[in-house]
């Protein structure tokens, strides 16, 4: 913009002196002495601006870090009972938060007396819209932030215990969302988590594929890790058993939630607003569909039966077994149509994840 301005003002100044040149105020002597001073000034005018750039980026940079040195310093807590419990890990680590509440800075209470078991061997899925804590959870349990009153904290096999912060950080291994990798191999990116990893140890992850080994270069694009995604909820199963792992899942993703685990955690207004058993929560929650193909007048049903989709002669039907059997259902149906073909199903994972999400208003 300023260089844009600059050049502006020269045209307007070297047009005004060849008017006066014209005009016969000037002679052409003082139009070229002029021509060669307005450049002169353009060169300095154009130096100068473009310092101003380099000036905002000194500023930028100066602020970061002073952002940076005024961060607290990072809390590493009950050293001594981490050094025990690192010894004893491979045998299992509880994670258990009790009575937490998580305040931000802007004074926005993110958890509220959060209370939440994580035990060796296990698969525990949190769920819960986005917004209502779970990111927030995380950051706990990676020491990035601690609780502003209650208590986060791991215990080994031999009931030793410490709190959690920075320095229990190593016991934790954190897959984010998505399969970013870094630039390089496979097995580099595998041995940023653990130096010294051998090929065999890597391949042992189920991250190779007929087309991918562990020398795969990774370069800008990730779609390389797409194939072997199936794979990996076997290997991470393989984990749990073996290693006697304790897996805290969060997700959107209600399949991978039937794939790998049996136990619900959702999370909802800063709460844990349930914490139970998938089958149970299947049985609480889900209806029978039935899909059904008839002749006749389908006319008013029973209480409890609910028309989701009509087209023609095909409905497809929702079953509130709270309030009225399938059999008993189907009968009354058949009193009134005469049924050519049907097929029942339970409502699926993403419909009893909705209602609890409606349930409980979040």
């Amino acid at each position: 913009f300023l260089s844009a301005v600059g050049t502006g003002v020269s045209y307007i100044c070297f047009g005004w002196s060849v008017y006066r040149l014209w005009s016969g105020y000037i002679t052409t002597g003082t139009l070229l002495m002029f021509v060669q001073m307005a450049n002169s000034l353009s060169s300095s005018f154009s130096a100068l601006v473009q310092i101003v750039p380099s000036a905002i980026n000194a500023a930028t940079c100066a602020g970061r870090l002073m952002a940076v040195s005024g961060l607290e310093k990072e809390k590493f807590l009950d050293m001594p009972e981490v050094g025990r419990i690192r010894k004893s890990a491979d045998k299992g680590i509880t994670v258990e938060l009790r009575d937490v509440n998580v305040v931000y800075r802007e004074g926005n209470e993110v958890v509220r007396n959060g209370n939440f078991i994580a035990e060796p061997g296990r698969i525990s899925a949190v769920i819960g819209p986005s917004g209502e804590g779970k990111t927030t959870l995380i950051r706990v349990f990676l020491g990035l932030i601690y609780p502003s009153s209650g208590t986060a904290s791991l215990t080994d096999c031999n009931g030793v215990s410490c709190s959690i912060s920075a320095g229990t950080r190593d016991l934790f291994g954190y897959v984010p969302q998505g399969n970013t990798m870094f630039a390089g191999t496979i097995a580099e990116n595998m041995r940023m988590v653990k130096t010294g990893a051998t090929d065999e140890e890597i391949r042992s992850m189920g991250f190779e594929t007929p087309e991918v080994n562990v020398d795969y270069n990774i370069n800008d694009s990730v779609k390389v890790m797409d194939g072997p995604l199936k794979d990996f909820i076997g290997t991470v199963q393989e984990i749990n058993k073996e290693k006697n792992t304790t897996i805290i899942l969060t997700t959107h993703d209600t399949g991978d939630i039937e794939a790998l685990t049996k136990r619900i955690i959702l999370i909802g207004k800063g709460k844990v607003l349930v914490d139970g058993n998938l089958e149970g929560l299947i049985k609480q929650y889900s209806n029978k569909e039935i899909k059904l193909k008839y002749s006749g007048n389908i006319g008013n049903l029973d209480d409890g039966v609910k028309i989701l989709e009509k087209d023609g002669n095909l409905a497809r039907l929702e079953i509130d077994e709270n309030k009225i059997s399938l059999a008993d259902s189907i009968v009354n149906i058949s009193k009134k149509v005469k049924i050519n073909d049907m097929e029942v199903k339970n409502t699926s994972i993403d419909n009893i994840v909705a209602r609890l999400y409606k349930d409980y208003k979040i």
